[in-house]
Parts: C-alpha cells; sequence; structure tokens
C-alpha cells in the first residue's frame, strides 16, 4: 500500500490500516489521528512532523523509521521494535512503549513527559536532552521487592543500561535517581 492510498481512505473516515506493509513510504506533515497501524510494517517511513496522537502501532516492525517532530501524544506503541528508529524532538506525552524494543533509537530532545517505558528493552538509545521522569524507565513499582532484591535489581539494570551503550548526559535525572535510591538504600554502584 501507498501512503497516499492510506491518505485517501483516511479523509474517507477510514482508520484501521491493521497490518499493511508501507516500506519507505511518506507521510510527511500528515494528519493521522487516531489510525491504526497495528501490526504494520512502517520500517523506513518517512513519519517528519506527522500528528499521529492517539494512533496505535502495535506490534509494528517501526526499523529505521523518522518520526522528528512528530506528535505521538497517547499513541500506542507497545510491543513495537523501533531499531535505528528517529524520534529527535518528537513529542510522546504519555504514550504507551510498554514492552517495546528501543535499539539505538533516538530520542535526543523528545518529551517522554507520562510516558510508560514499563519492561521495554533499551539498548544502545540516545536520551540526549530528553524530557522524561527516571522512574519510568526500570523503576516501575519498588514497594514490591525486598531491600535485596531491589538492591540487585538496581545494580543489574544500572550496569545492562550503561554497558548497553546507551547514552545518557552526565547528570541526567535517570542517572541521578537511581544514584538517589542507591544511597538511601545503601547500595553500591
Amino acid at each position: 500500500m501507498r501512503a497516499k492510498d492510506v491518505m485517501f481512505k483516511y479523509a474517507q473516515g477510514e482508520r484501521s490500516f491493521q497490518g499493511v506493509n508501507l516500506y519507505r513510504a511518506d507521510f510527511e506533515d500528515a494528519r493521522l489521528q487516531n489510525i491504526d497501524f497495528k501490526e504494520a510494517n512502517l520500517s523506513r517511513v518517512n513519519f517528519r512532523r506527522c500528528d499521529l496522537r492517539g494512533a496505535d502501532l502495535s506490534h509494528a516492525n517501526i526499523m529505521e523509521a523518522d518520526f522528528s517532530y512528530a506528535n505521538l501524544s497517547g499513541a500506542t506503541l507497545y510491543k513495537s521494535y523501533l531499531i535505528r528508529t528517529i524520534l529527535r524532538n518528537s513529542i510522546l506525552v504519555n504514550t504507551n512503549l510498554q514492552r517495546t524494543y528501543l535499539n539505538r533509537a533516538d530520542f535526543t530532545s523528545a518529551n517522554l513527559e507520562g510516558a510508560d517505558l514499563g519492561t521495554s528493552y533499551i539498548q544502545g538509545a540516545i536520551f540526549k536532552k530528553a524530557n522524561y521522569s527516571p522512574m519510568q524507565l526500570f523503576l516501575t513499582n519498588l514497594g514490591e521487592f525486598s531491600d535485596k532484591s531491589i538492591e540487585k535489581y538496581i545494580n543489574e539494570q544500572y550496569t545492562k543500561f550503561i554497558r548497553s551503550g546507551t547514552i545518557l548526559e552526565p547528570d541526567s535525572k535517570f542517572v541521578n535517581i537511581w544514584k538517589r535510591i542507591a544511597k538511601e538504600k545503601n547500595i553500591k554502584i
């Protein structure tokens, strides 16, 4: 399917495009609010400055796509594959990124306020100047763990995150929150 076919059908009121193959499609500057791209192939798709508020991209293959300056507020990317995906300066407010595979995804200057990254696999991702709450990434509900399991969890996640090549600002909130919790719990990291 081509981008212009999707745009035509979307203008006619259709919102469901589940499982479509849109490899290398160009949706730059498009308005696609509440569109359903569940299980779609969105590899190398250009979504620059696209309005995808409320979109469903669950279980989608989103390798090497470009979402620079796109608005994905309230979108669902549950269990999607964002490999080498560009999300620079994008808006991901209250976006569901649970169980998403983020390998070398670039979130430079992205707004991740309220985004849920719970149990996502993050490796080599870039979060430079990104706006996010550090608790969003791994420390989801510490109340369920004993002190010993918290210590083990923090050490494992911190080591995994830093060794994965994920790029953070040296004074990032994310690193600082781990250090604060480690200090409170007398955990050595």
